[in-house]
């Protein structure tokens, strides 16, 4: 099995220049360095030609003599556009022709290859004459004689008299917008040991770029059709609506088919990012679009209708756009025509539950129509494509739709046509024919049921092989690059590697090394022996000449090779989510990627028979996944890691809030006011009726949720109209008002509600997005006038952890039973409230709720409803609740990187807070950022971001120190802080706090090797450490003062000095732990720095300030009155955790200190409340790292009273895990560590004491050295 690994990037990359590096493969980029471009040889002559060498390269002049004296010159490769040449001298009856041909069979001096159109005489486009008098000098073709594609260029002598020329020249016309053509935003690169050329591969990327670039035409060169008479050729049609325009191919047919396109947009994407065309392509289509939907096979001038396949290719081609290009706008612009077209189809399906396929132009195949295998396979992929955009576009419902009409016809497909004695899909109902495009369509686009099938697919497909490639059986004797590049795919889909490989060195190694051909760019097709009669007998006449040798369709092998030999793919738009897996196919390396306007996606792997390694680089904002090609142990920057990062199941996951969906509907009915009829029905698939201007139902979701509404207007009138109104707390539930999150207001009215104005339209609805409600768990629907409304289907789409695709997919648990609380399972319930507290604090937007929160996204903030924004000072509790629950740090890594963006670059200060607010001015949050940072990298192991972040971190450390004064106390004169009075001066919790940033840099300089620096930060801790306990100190009271003249003990302070070892000795710390109880409370520790109000955020840390002194019973009371109070009351959500509240349990925190008296303003989900969480886990379990990811680790159980305990946490490292009892004079204990990680045990009892077994000595301090693995330790408790 191949290991699957989720990653946040592992390099930050973001393009300013969209150009690919630089490297070796640039040699292979077949695109010319300037738009004019000349012949490189002189392929031959004939007759009297002086001088002709001098044609080459632009090096002089050449005379022809007589009439039919000709020069053919080579361009060397493919080229197209305008010919220019220099009349040097001549006579009044000299006269000269132009004949062009890609092929070198097809060199003449009397005619051109045929473009214009097929001719079984071979002579249509004849030549492009340049007539007697020639007037000397410069001499250009006219713009509608541009040839789109040719590699040799014939100048024939039509008079006896003699002419001389030079400078002959093409001035490219394919790429119009493009100045340099070799920007390539995207590179492939490897060595090929199975072909005798070692670069093959990379050529064949490159030339499949190259062809692409050949076909992107200004829509103005498109080839006339009809066309104008022979001899001559064309191509000044309008093939558009806008330029650029992707067409089929370069010298023809010269106009937009949506098929071809999706082929030749991947080739666009991983190389020039040049999506214009692509769009003005797809608009060209569905500019054409006929009443009943359906779509045009074929763009102008031709505007052919007649092909199912190529409608659902434009669909398909609309959904590559977007995924690509991230273009909402124009996808948005498009919607009411894509779904219509989207039906269209749809009315084609009838009662077998297939496509009816009765427009059948295609590609060229033979014998479409019926029940078809391949259009059902393409229109099936519409299906899948058109369920996400409808998601990403947030309508549901149709979403629904679609993904179960694709999973019906998946049912039908492989019933109707699978053929299991054969192993393939047949063509139709009845064929015996096994048809490559339909086959190969069903691997690539998951139509197949089991991996087994498409193997079996994979190996049928190649007995149409010989070898010039793979022929058709639809399409008899002819070789069709535009299938054989989804076959390519098929072929690694099914994990194939090397036959995938096979079939392009047969296929694309034919065509780009055939002399028939131009060497560069890849040919439409050809028959099975080679030849160019391609199509003749279906639609070509027998005219070999008509072929086109650059054709998009046929490119596919260079997004295969990006997309399947470096594995590198984008799963949601611009690459905002990607996927890693490389398909080594025998391959010794590979590297490459492509930007997008997020930034560089790159991919670097080698792979021998002992070892695979890899190297990522994707934009900071994106985050993705990683499946490896081979297992064995795992390494991710140098550190081991294991793959599963999920927790073990168990009884504790029925206490996990996070919902298992992202749409949420309510649980309860809560009140209804005025005239509701069928109230309840909304809890399930009915309808509610609402009559009367103030009617209203308030709906119960059950715990905090946060989002968008979505609901169903069922029967409206004209002047039907309701609004929305949210609360957390149900003291606020309101038809008038919402409890308020944008400002507090004393009369606590600043939100109102969300007005859903007349008139209103049946069908579905949603919540516009910059409406969105972070927090609430009651929502009321009211009508706001004297119509009747009915509504059903109400919910919310969850929009918190967007990142995430499975919000339950914990990589932490906790599970404890209590026998000294009413509710046994309050630990583990607790342990969940304050995980998923957090997971609400999970944001991509924030107040408004669109404004821009920081430098990239997701991030995490300080609460869910309000403030939305970042506060350092939070995270200090938040960062640690992630770590042990989810792992999810990539916002906190996010939320430190926007803090750091906004550092002051002067002075080094840092915000209190990220935008939109952006406030300045606070000491102490200045010092929670960079204890923040500590506390990321310890659990990350991120060295890159450290290492880039140092030189901001270090400047932020010496802001502080500058505030040290004389007597070594730092001088706070950034008052802010997280509410508290009295902050400034010489302060002792900023001086707690300023201290741990100081141990905290020693262990940060340590671990980059920079000892001088570590020794500096430590010596200025050790200083402070005794400065501090000098100055703030008071005997009598056994606790550290406020400043220096005060006698208020805050509980911050306090708190902090034990959590951080100020403390000197361990009486000092029984005396606060003491002491603190004295602010207790009925319903928890009240602030005495912040009067009649229990502060959740500092209330965490003394909860680890009590555990600290080894007074657990005391730790384990606090959380039973304080977080017990928070959890049950029911005038609060009952699932996610308080900002805070005030001495006697109501919500009028903070009234006097900035929040207005306004109750309804308070947070009901604050992450910074969460810190039993990380509390459970850390000291009842007793579980810490002590070096990043856990390289060292501690475990110190606080049996606190409880019987058991089990839990744990996973790293990249990989599972850390302890399940201890204690019950009758025993201790048990069992711990899971990673492998190569040592750790020490503290038992928490003295005892007869075994491990695995076998007795074991400890020492005087019950601690035990343990390597990593698993152990079970038990203790016989002495008597």
């Amino acid at each position: 099995m191949a290991a699957l690994y989720a990653l946040v990037p592992l390099v930050a990359t973001i393009c300013v220049s969209a150009t690919a590096p630089s490297g070796p493969w640039d040699v292979f980029n077949l695109a010319p360095e300037s738009k004019t471009v000349y012949a490189r040889t002189i392929y031959g002559v004939t007759g009297t030609v002086e001088t002709a060498d001098n044609l080459a390269n632009n090096t002089g002049s050449a005379t022809l003599v007589g009439d039919g004296s000709y020069v053919t010159l080579d361009f060397g490769y493919e080229v197209g556009g305008i010919i220019s040449l220099t009349v040097d001298n001549a006579t009044t009856s000299s006269s000269l022709a132009l004949s062009f041909t890609e092929s070198a069979l097809y060199i003449s001096p009397l005619t051109s290859d045929d473009s214009a159109v097929q001719d079984a005489e071979m002579s249509y486009d004849g030549v492009l004459p340049l007539t007697a008098p020639l007037q000397t000098g410069l001499w250009t073709a006219p713009d509608y004689r541009l040839r789109g594609g040719f590699r040799f260029l014939t100048v024939v002598s039509t008079s006896d008299d003699p002419v001389t020329i030079s400078n002959v020249s093409c001035a490219i016309s394919f790429m119009p917008h493009w100045e340099d053509l070799r920007n390539y935003t995207g590179y492939f690169y490897t060595s090929d040991p199975e072909s005798d050329d070692a670069d093959f591969l990379t050529k064949i990327w490159y030339s499949g770029a190259y062809t692409v670039q050949t076909a992107t035409i200004a829509a103005d060169t498109g080839r006339v059709d009809p066309p104008l008479g022979s001899p001559g050729w064309y191509n000044n049609a309008t093939a558009g609506i806008a330029s650029p325009l992707i067409i089929d191919g370069a010298k023809r047919g010269r106009a937009v088919w949506l098929g071809d396109m999706d082929i030749a947009v991947p080739t666009q994407f991983v190389s020039t990012y040049d999506l214009l065309p692509a769009k003005n392509s797809i608009a060209t289509i569905f500019s054409l679009m006929t009443a009943a939907g359906e779509l045009a096979y074929s763009g102008p001038p031709l505007s052919e209708q007649g092909s199912d396949t190529y409608a659902a290719w434009t669909l398909i081609g609309t959904y590559n756009y977007y995924l690509y290009s991230g273009d909402l706008e124009f996808v948005e612009e498009l919607w009411s025509n894509y779904t219509r077209a989207m039906e269209y189809l749809a009315a084609k399906v009838d009662e077998k539950g297939l496509l009816y396929v009765s427009e059948t132009g295609d590609w060229g195949r033979l014998w479409m129509g019926g029940y078809n295998s391949e259009a059902n396979a393409i229109y099936y992929q519409a299906l899948l494509n058109s369920a996400q955009l409808s998601t990403w576009l947030n309508d549901t419902d149709l979403a629904d739709a679609y993904y179960t009409n694709a999973t019906k016809l998946k049912g039908e497909f492989n019933e109707v046509f699978w053929d299991d004695d054969v192993g393939m899909y047949r063509d139709n109902e009845t064929s015996t024919l096994y048809p490559q495009d339909g086959n190969a369509l069903a691997v690539l686009f998951n139509l197949t049921t089991s991996a087994e099938q498409a193997f079996r697919i994979s190996d049928g497909l190649t007995q149409y092989w010989n070898e010039y490639g793979a022929v058709s059986p639809e399409l008899p004797d002819n070789v069709a690059p535009f299938i054989g590049g989804f076959e390519v795919s098929a072929h690694f889909a099914s994990g194939n590697d090397e036959r995938a490989l096979d079939l392009i060195r047969l296929e694309w190694g034919y065509m780009l090394t055939t002399n028939i051909s131009v060497q560069s760019t890849f040919l439409e097709g050809y028959t099975s022996n080679g030849s160019l009669y391609y199509r003749s007998y279906d639609g070509y006449a027998y005219d070999p000449t008509f072929v086109s040798h650059s054709h998009g369709w046929s490119t596919g092998p260079t997004s295969a090779l990006t997309f399947y030999v470096l594995g590198l793919t984008v799963t949601s738009p611009l690459g905002q989510t990607w996927s890693i897996a490389p398909h080594t196919s025998g391959l010794p390396s590979a590297q490459g990627g492509y930007s997008t306007t997020l930034g560089w996606f790159g991919v670097d792997w080698t792979s021998d028979t002992s070892r695979f390694n890899i190297t990522i680089s994707t934009p900071e904002e994106t985050s993705g996944t990683v499946k490896l090609p081979i297992t064995g142990t795992m390494y991710v920057d140098g550190v081991e890691v294991d793959e599963d990062a999920s927790a073990p199941s168990g009884p504790w996951d029925a206490f996990n809030f996070a919902p298992p969906a992202r749409t949420v509907y309510a649980r309860y009915i809560r009140e209804t006011g005025g005239n509701v009829a069928g109230a309840t029905n909304l809890l399930s698939e009915g309808s509610a009726a609402l009559s009367g201007d103030g009617s209203y139902v308030t709906l119960d979701f059950g715990f905090e949720v946060g989002g968008w509404v979505s609901l169903n207007f069922d029967a409206v009138s004209s002047d039907s109209s309701i609004s929305l109104s949210f609360t957390e707390s149900p003291l606020f539930i309101s038809p008038y008002n919402s409890d308020d999150s944008s400002y507090p207001s004393a009369n606590m009215y600043y939100d109102g509600v969300l007005h859903v104005p007349a008139p209103l339209d049946a069908g579905f609805w949603t919540q516009p997005r910059a409406q969105l409600r972070g927090g609430y768990r009651f929502l009321t629907i009211a009508s706001t006038s004297d119509n009747a409304v009915s509504i059903s289907n109400v919910s919310c789409e969850i929009s918190f952890m967007t990142h995430v695709e499975d919000m339950r997919n914990y990589s932490g648990y906790f599970y404890a039973s209590d026998p000294n609380y009413v509710d046994q399972n309050f630990l583990t319930r607790l342990w969940y409230s304050g995980a998923y507290t957090v997971q609400t604090a999970e944001q991509r937007q924030g107040w408004a709720n669109n404004a821009t929160l920081g430098v990239a996204g997701p991030i995490i903030v300080d609460g869910a409803k309000r403030d939305r924004a970042v506060w350092p000072g939070d995270m200090g509790i938040a960062v640690p609740t992630q770590f042990v629950s989810t792992n999810d740090l990539l916002p906190t890594r996010n939320a430190l990187s926007t803090m750091f963006a906004a550092q002051n670059a002067e002075t080094g200060a840092l915000p209190e807070s990220g935008p939109p607010l952006s406030q300045q001015g606070s000491d102490t949050y200045h010092g929670w950022t960079l204890i923040g940072t500590y506390n990321y990298f310890l659990y990350s192991g991120d060295y890159a971001w450290l290492e880039d972040t140092w030189g901001n971190y270090t400047k932020a450390v010496a802001y502080l120190t500058g505030k040290v004064q004389g007597n070594g106390l730092l001088n706070v004169t950034g008052l802010r802080d997280w509410g508290r009075k009295g902050q400034g001066g010489y302060n002792s919790e900023a001086n707690a706090i300023y201290y741990k940033v100081l141990t905290n840099s020693v262990d940060l300089a340590t671990w980059l090797n920079d000892t001088e620096l570590a020794e500096a930060y430590a010596t200025n801790a050790s200083a402070l450490k005794t400065t501090f306990n000098d100055a703030f100190w008071l005997e009598d009271d056994g606790m550290y003062r406020d400043n220096l003249t005060t006698t208020l003990t805050p509980q911050d302070a306090n708190s902090l000095a034990i959590f951080f070892n100020l403390t000197e000795t361990p009486e000092q710390v029984a005396s606060i732990s003491d002491g603190l109880t004295k602010n207790w409370g009925a319903y928890g520790s009240i602030a005495p720095e912040l009067p009649d109000t229990v502060a959740p955020f500092i209330g965490g840390f003394e909860l680890q300030a009590h555990f600290i002194a080894g007074n657990d019973a005391r730790a384990m009371d606090l959380l039973r009155r304080e977080w017990g109070y928070m959890l049950y009351t029911p005038i609060s959500v009952q699932s996610t955790l308080l900002e805070g509240y005030t001495g006697n349990g109501s919500l009028y925190y903070r009234s006097y200190q900035g929040y207005n008296y306004d109750p309804s303003y308070i947070s009901h989900a604050h992450g910074w409340s969460s810190g039993p969480t990380s509390a459970l886990t850390f000291y009842v379990l007793g579980l810490q790292v002590t070096s990043p990811q856990g390289k060292t680790w501690s475990v110190a159980p606080h049996t606190s009273g409880l019987p058991c305990a089990e839990g744990g946490f996973e790293t990249p490292l990989g599972w850390f895990g302890v399940n201890w009892t204690s019950k009758d004079g025993w201790f048990n204990i069992t711990i899971e560590t990673p492998e190569r990680t040592s750790g020490s045990l503290r038992l928490p009892y003295p005892g007869s004491t075994t491990i695995n077994g076998a007795e074991a000595y400890v020492d005087s301090s019950e601690v035990l050295q343990l390597a990593g693995g698993s152990h079970t330790v038990v203790v016989q408790l002495f008597q």
